[in-house]
């Protein structure tokens, strides 16, 4: 929390053009160039991954009105040709959209938690689309 309200002020006094002594520290970068083609390696990775998902969903069987996971568990595939992700939670069975709502990541089933889980950046969503952490800001569109 410290640090986000340090970095808060020091963003502010760079807009007005002003220098605050005390955040010379946060200035200094301790990156370069090697580490920005790190982050291009990472990224084209999580893109590669999120494309084999997308098309690994046509796939799957389809997803019809009756499909019913066995008990906690969850699939995806295409339902009226869109990616869905269904699950049975406590008996209830829950249709959400597939695509995380941060980048469009296809979502992965969490066993142990009951939950959606998105690979690419970590946003996590409960069996009926609600989210539970981010960095998505809102929950899954549900499939009717």
């Amino acid at each position: 929390m410290t640090n986000g309200v340090a970095a808060a002020l020091d963003i502010t006094a760079d807009i007005r053009g002003e220098k605050l002594e005390w955040a010379r520290i946060i200035h200094h970068r301790v990156t370069g160039p090697r580490g920005a083609a790190s982050t291009i390696s990472l990224n084209v990775e999580t893109q590669q991954q999120n494309f084999r998902d997308k098309a690994g969903l046509k796939e799957k069987p389809a997803i019809t009105e009756e499909t019913h996971p066995a008990e906690g568990t969850g699939v995806t595939g295409l339902f009226h040709g869109k990616p869905a992700a269904i699950c049975t939670v406590d008996g209830v069975v829950c249709r959400v959209s597939a695509e995380c709502a941060h980048l469009g990541g296809i979502l992965h089933w969490n066993d142990a938690e009951k939950s959606w889980d998105c690979p690419l950046h970590g946003s996590r969503y409960s069996a009926a689309g609600k989210l539970l952490e981010g960095p998505a800001t809102h929950n899954l569109f549900k499939l009717q």
